[in-house]
């Protein structure tokens, strides 16, 4: 009986993936092969914290999409009291119109989250500033509520970048 002795191919220890010569980084998953330990741990650390934004970010995506329709809803309430209290459909008409965009961002966010949500977030930072331009008091007003706004469309288009960059 023959035994035949194979060499050991060394392996990736992060993905197992064959390593030929003496390369610095794993060309499967870019591993510090040959680095030092604390850049082996610091590999390790990047990952699971990517890991983590990658399970969070349906979350966070879904968070993102609720604020479009919110905002969109909003946009109508106001279009709508303004409308009885001055009686002009302009209002009417210009609230409605912002919820159909905001409604439509919100349902296309569902398969296009990082476009959708960048819309949204441009629409509504867009209707600030003309706000603002038109009445200036209009900035002060609601702060916390459009910051806050902010933050959830701003969090909502990071995770679908992160997760689009990890499908890639």
């Amino acid at each position: 009986m023959e035994e035949i002795l194979e060499e050991q191919i060394p392996k990736c220890p992060n993905c197992a993936t064959e390593i030929n010569g003496n390369p610095e980084f794993c060309v499967q998953c870019g591993f510090p092969v040959n680095g030092t330990e604390r850049e082996q741990s610091k590999f390790y650390a990047e990952q699971a914290m990517t890991r983590s934004k990658v399970k969070e970010a349906p979350k966070q995506i879904r968070q993102a999409r609720n604020t479009l329709f919110i905002v969109g809803a909003l946009q109508l309430a106001f279009g709508l009291v303004l409308y009885f209290m001055n009686d002009d459909v302009a209002e009417l008409l210009a609230g409605g119109i912002i919820f159909l965009i905001f409604l439509g961002l919100g349902f296309w966010s569902q398969s296009k989250p990082q476009v959708a949500i960048l819309l949204g977030l441009l629409v509504y930072l867009s209707l600030i500033i003309l706000s603002a331009i038109i009445d200036p008091s209009t900035l002060a007003r609601g702060v916390i509520v459009k910051v806050v706004i902010i933050i959830f469309l701003g969090k909502g288009l990071n995770s679908a970048r992160e997760l689009k960059k990890q499908q890639q």
